[in-house]
């Protein structure tokens, strides 16, 4: 009996000794893990997503989002996107496939990829990861096609083109011009470093059209055009779209609302526009634009007075702006569509101080409710406050910023919960107005084809970091015509502004400008003239 207890305890003995290292491993679950085909990626451009390691027993479908830039998420700081990328289906085994899209919106900077549960809202990444994957976003660089949908030189407007040539090398531009018996192209050489323009009125007289701008190197190009005391100012766009889409329009008095369509394609293109007014109704009109022509569409004859939104679509790809006059002053401003709704946008210039009265308008696109967040950065004391609201399906929505933070100067992001919007900014003083589209991506350079110092012409240059984290560096090259440039540094505040009025440092003469900065940042141009009563604003080229 004494030997069976021995036996028993020696076997209990040995059952609680550790196991010998030759002995077999135990098995362990695999970690999950998350990998993309490509570590940097420029806004709009495809990744590929593998997953592997995910613990699931069947078939499941989850979500891919994106978190960044930085720590800006964890930290609760401005600019913040946390948004979805889409799904992915997982099987059985752990493994997944998918390809996914990056927003346009996406400032560059350092991102996280994540993969997890599908939380309820539609642009809402995984509330919890499950696995993660850096991405480098990287800002797009400038192109070698410019399109513009306006032009004119028919009494009182004079346009001209300003091109500016940021590579060591000349460069050739071809101008064709797209209008009714408007026919025939025109060829400009850039030197090196430098800033040309044409006065297209001296060339094509008593026309209106659109551009088309083609260079042997990327380059920089603006369109600008004076009337009576006032003038507009627009960045080219890189290609035509099937869709475009504003969120300024008005045709109660005194406003009134142009839209002007340019055709670049050998067939005629079939644009309908539809109309969503402030008190939610809607109107569609369909349009025949010819081929490498222009068609025009004058709101106030289609619209009751009213306050609206417009989307353009169009069977084949064309070019879409907005011009907008006022009766009573005879101002008026012009502003190219957008190819894309986006969950922020961003704003360097803004004044609540007399003489301006600044709008930023407003369009939900979405067939659901989406929250906004909008935050204010002044030129002094910090950051403004955070404006949260909601907008119904399919809306728009006006804000008079003078009732909400009057007698400052400022910059903006707004970002949007729920799906993209679009905001502009409207902004009126004396007899002149602006309205511009807001950039829905902010980069580390920016490009500016047009300036002037010479009266009567005053220059600003704005700056707005949204960072909540640190000062953005940043470097100004002004380039002038004859091939000279010189430079100035500034610093700007996280979640800060800076005006810079280039009239006070540089001599009376035209000029280009390149930015630079260590932050990615929001850079705009605004220029006044005639006493105060006419100017024109638009924001840099990214890069």
């Amino acid at each position: 009996m004494m030997s069976r207890i021995l036996w028993s305890m020696l076997a209990l003995l040995c059952a609680l000794l550790p196991v010998p290292l030759s002995a077999a491993p135990i098995q362990q679950a695999t970690e999950p893990t998350l990998q993309v085909s490509a570590e940097t990626v420029a806004p709009g451009g495809s990744i590929h997503v593998a997953a592997s390691g995910i613990a699931v027993t069947e078939q499941t479908t989850l979500c891919l989002g994106i978190l960044g830039p930085g720590q800006n998420v964890e930290e609760g700081l401005s600019p913040s996107f946390r948004l979805r990328l889409g799904q992915i289906t997982v099987a059985a085994d752990g493994t997944g496939n998918a390809t996914v899209t990056i927003p346009t919106n996406l400032v560059p900077g350092s991102y996280r990829v994540t993969i997890g549960g599908c939380p309820p809202q539609a642009d809402l990444p995984p509330l919890a990861a499950l696995a993660t994957a850096n991405l480098m976003v990287t800002a797009p660089g400038l192109q070698t096609t410019h399109f513009f949908a306006e032009g004119s030189t028919a009494p009182p407007f004079d346009t001209w083109l300003l091109l500016f040539n940021p590579n060591p090398s000349p460069i050739t531009a071809t101008v064709t011009f797209l209008g009714a018996g408007v026919s025939g192209s025109q060829t400009m050489t850039v030197a090196p470093n430098s800033r040309a323009s044409l006065y297209v009125n001296q060339i094509l007289p008593n026309s209106n059209f659109g551009m088309r701008v083609d260079s042997n190197l990327p380059i920089a190009a603006e369109r600008a055009m004076f009337f009576r005391q006032d003038g507009t100012a627009v960045a080219g766009v890189p290609a035509p779209r099937t869709l475009w889409l504003f969120g300024e329009g008005a045709t109660a008095a005194p406003h009134e609302t142009w839209f002007l369509m340019a055709n670049p394609n050998d067939a005629t293109a079939t644009a309908t526009l539809s109309f969503s007014l402030e008190d939610g109704r809607t109107q569609n009109l369909r349009v025949e634009i010819p081929p490498m022509s222009r068609s025009t569409v004058f709101a106030n004859l289609v619209l009751p007075p009213s306050a609206f939104a417009t989307r353009i679509t169009s069977n084949l790809p064309i070019v879409a702006e907005r011009s907008m006059f006022k009766s009573d002053t005879g101002g008026g401003g012009a502003s190219p569509g957008t190819p894309n709704s986006a969950s922020a946008w961003f704003f360097a210039e803004g004044s609540t101080s007399p003489p301006f009265d600044t709008w930023f308008l407003l369009y939900n696109p979405n067939p659901n409710e989406v929250r906004i967040l909008a935050r204010l950065y002044q030129d002094t004391g910090g950051p403004g406050p955070l404006l949260d609201f909601t907008m119904p399906p399919n809306s728009r929505r006006s804000l008079f910023m003078n009732q909400i933070r009057p007698n400052v100067s400022f910059g903006a992001t707004i970002v949007s919960e729920g799906g993209g919007i679009i905001a502009e900014r409207s902004m009126f003083f004396g007899l002149g107005q602006t309205g511009s589209q807001g950039a829905n991506s902010l980069s580390t350079n920016w490009t500016f084809a047009e300036g002037a110092t010479a009266p009567p012409f005053q220059t600003w240059i704005l700056l707005t970091n949204p960072s909540g984290r640190d000062s953005a560096n940043v470097t100004l090259t002004f380039f002038f015509p004859n091939g000279t440039s010189t430079t100035r540094n500034v610093v700007v505040g996280g979640e800060g502004r800076a005006s810079l009025f280039l009239n006070q440092f540089l001599p009376e003469t035209a000029v280009a400008t390149r930015i630079q900065s260590d932050l990615p940042i929001v850079a705009e141009r605004s220029m006044y003239f005639s006493g105060g009563n006419g100017g024109t604003n638009a924001f840099g080229f990214p890069e």
